[in-house]
């Protein structure tokens, strides 16, 4: 799946992931020579991993429908950090002030706090959301978030393969920017893109 949403193929995550959905209704838990099979882990893995491939592949018309899914998937399993986070992105998407939406990705760190894309994520969140008004302590967050992500991630990392370093080192340059220049909380900044724009973002 991971390979198929970083070509974008999204039709066919949503294909493998409705699949998945509909076999881990008839898996028992078992332990063989691999890893432990757990039908409510894997359904709520099938059941986000739609929301997000619906919404990537039709974007903000299908929220609804993701909001649909993810909601299924955390009442199958509550502690799904990449439900908790998709769903963060989402909901930011189809509305910035949203103060939700920075709730579901501090949840996903609080359930997996190692996957170095929800740091990132969370770091592009404050920065778009601490703009009118500037506020110190929320920079400071930022800061934060984007050091414990570039601690996750050393150049040779996995999840550097879309430049996540890079993006996490121009956030941190950009808010200790910001805090060298002791702005007083209030200050009206310039918006920035929404985390969404860019089509490399698989989460």
């Amino acid at each position: 799946v991971h390979l198929l949403l970083l070509d974008g193929r999204y039709q066919e995550v949503v294909a493998l992931a409705e699949r998945i959905e509909g076999r881990a209704e008839m898996s028992k838990i078992t332990q063989g020579i691999g890893p432990l099979i757990d039908p409510p882990v894997t359904r709520s893995m099938a059941l986000a991993t739609q929301g997000w491939g619906l919404f990537r592949r039709d974007g903000v018309v299908a929220a609804g429908r993701s909001e649909e899914m993810f909601q299924r998937s955390l009442k199958s399993r509550s502690d799904n950090a990449w439900a908790h986070n998709w769903r963060g992105l989402v909901l930011h998407a189809v509305e910035r002030s949203s103060r939700i939406a920075e709730h579901e990705l501090h949840e996903a760190i609080r359930y997996n706090k190692n996957i170095p894309p929800f740091h990132r994520n969370l770091a592009r969140v404050v920065s778009e959301t601490n703009i009118s008004p500037f506020l110190r302590l929320r920079n400071e967050e930022l800061i934060q978030s984007c050091k414990r992500g570039l601690n996750l991630c050393p150049p040779e990392s996995y999840w550097n393969w879309d430049g996540l370093r890079a993006e996490l080192e121009a956030l941190l340059y950009y808010a200790e920017s910001l805090k060298q220049r002791k702005l007083p909380d209030g200050t009206r900044l310039a918006g920035v893109e929404s985390a969404l724009d860019d089509e490399a973002v698989i989460g």
